[in-house]
């Protein structure tokens, strides 16, 4: 048994490396002379996580109800710690999300934690190097595939918004009780919430509480539905309904329809569902569309005990497909004119024309220039960064603003170290470039100078490193 002290210098935790050696036994040679006796090694890492618990918060959140319906006002409390009067001040934020969205988060709640995100132990990135793995080998005792280490319109109230976050808050401070009260109202969803609290202090101490609950009905009836149909689709219009309870029951189901139908189209549908106890039905119905626009549902089912209802829109496309034809090339005039033909057939209402004009050079670098045309310093290195810009602007000056104008340019060129020859004689005997000392200055420049000198004999005519 090992026993390993753990040290502050470990959060958010380690690895721990174990190697195990089994020393030469006396062994013949085996089929074509291997060496069955020899040395062998395992070398395995523990994932060991470290937690500070006085770092981390503890967050209690309640709800007034477990249950709600939709479009209900939600009641929550939130409590940080022990919440007594004088301690710590924190901030809190708060969100509420959808579980089905939650779902598809692989991380789930931790994906939400900050004490978690701002600990968390990254994977293994430094491996321990044997000698022993050149010198014997490695020697495979275990299974094929086996892991040779660690593990490391109505009465009825239509549902029309549907949220996946139904609540947020980034800032919200307790009250002098030490808790925070919060109040929504749930949207049209009928699925489980979580509402997740996190709580910072100007101490680096955070931490994460949430609380569960659902916002749910005995009657449920959801669209089936295409996401987009073009004119003159014949489709079927499905919607689900569930049964909630634990009763057998008799739905009464209408759906209405408007959009763009033929003038002959059926416009309301009625049926009579028998369903068991919570068991799921769908029903049908045909339609037709005629023109685009949007298509607009509105589907009720129920009973004497509770009805449920949903409007639901469908976008209807126009039938016509879409080309794209494009010209492109470059120009320095004042002017340009480019010639559109446009195809005969045309449909008048679809498609647009439109022109896309990019400069050929980088923009918005006039103020980079003027900082280095105006830094009223004059050590070596900040020399050779104005020279450096200073043959940028000697290029681009055309397309720059009069206040950007840099009249010592070509001066402030020439009078760099390389250039003047201020670097001859000045290598250092380790190699670096510095300053002459008399002047007082030590710092060297190294490979920093040498290269300008080599730019600058591109940029000048006849010059040469000095």
């Amino acid at each position: 048994m090992l026993e390993i002290p753990i040290k502050e210098d470990y959060l958010p935790g380690f690895y721990l490396s174990v190697v195990v050696v089994s020393p030469r036994i006396a062994q013949p040679l085996g089929p074509g002379k291997v060496d069955l006796g020899k040395p062998s090694y395992r070398m395995g890492y523990v994932k060991t996580r470290v937690a500070d618990p006085a770092k981390e918060l503890a967050i209690k959140v309640t709800t007034d109800k477990a249950v709600y319906k939709p479009g209900e006002l939600v009641k929550a409390r939130i409590q940080v710690g022990a919440g007594e009067k004088g301690s710590e001040p924190y901030e809190i934020a708060v969100a509420v999300v959808d579980e089905a969205v939650l779902a598809l988060n692989r991380s789930g709640e931790n994906y939400y934690d900050p004490y978690a995100g701002f600990n968390r132990l990254d994977a293994l990135d430094v491996y321990n190097y044997s000698l022993i793995s050149r010198l014997v080998g490695r020697q495979k005792f275990e299974k094929k595939g086996a892991n040779p280490g660690g593990d490391g319109v109505s009465t009825t109230r239509l549902r029309s918004m549907f949220k996946f976050v139904s609540y947020w808050n980034p800032s919200l401070t307790p009250g002098p009780e030490g808790y925070a009260d919060i109040e929504f109202t749930v949207p049209d969803n009928l699925t489980g919430w979580r509402i997740f609290a996190f709580a910072v202090t100007p101490n680096d101490r955070m931490g994460l509480g949430d609380v569960n609950f659902k916002v749910n009905r005995p009657t449920e009836i959801r669209p089936v539905l295409p996401n987009q149909v073009l004119a003159g689709d014949h489709f079927q219009a499905g919607f689900s309904i569930n049964n909630r309870t634990g009763q057998a029951r008799t739905l009464q189901v209408k759906v209405k329809v408007a959009g763009p139908l033929p003038v002959e189209a059926q416009r309301e549908f009625s049926y009579q569902l028998k369903t068991g106890p919570y068991e799921r039905n769908t029903i049908w119905l045909p339609v037709a569309t005629q023109g685009s626009g949007t298509l607009r549902f509105v589907a009720e089912a129920g009973d004497t005990t509770d009805t449920d209802g949903l409007t639901h829109s469908l976008p209807v496309n126009r039938r016509s497909a879409l080309e794209t034809a494009a010209s492109y090339g470059t120009t320095t005039a004042a002017e340009t004119a480019v010639a559109v033909q446009v195809p005969s057939g045309i449909l008048a209402d679809v498609g647009s024309v439109g022109a896309i004009l990019s400069p050929s050079v980088l923009g918005n670098i006039d103020g980079a220039f003027r900082y280095l045309r105006d830094y009223p310093y004059a050590c070596w290195e900040q020399q050779l960064s104005k020279a450096v810009v200073a043959h940028s602007y000697l290029q681009l000056k055309a397309y720059l603003g009069p206040e950007t104008r840099w009249p010592k340019a070509a001066e402030d060129i020439a009078g760099a170290p390389g250039c003047s020859g201020q670097l001859s004689g000045s290598q250092r005997r380790h190699g670096l470039l510095g300053a002459p000392q008399q002047s007082g200055q030590s710092l060297s420049v190294g490979l920093y100078g040498a290269r300008f000198q080599l730019a600058q004999a591109r940029w000048l005519p006849g010059s040469g490193p000095g």
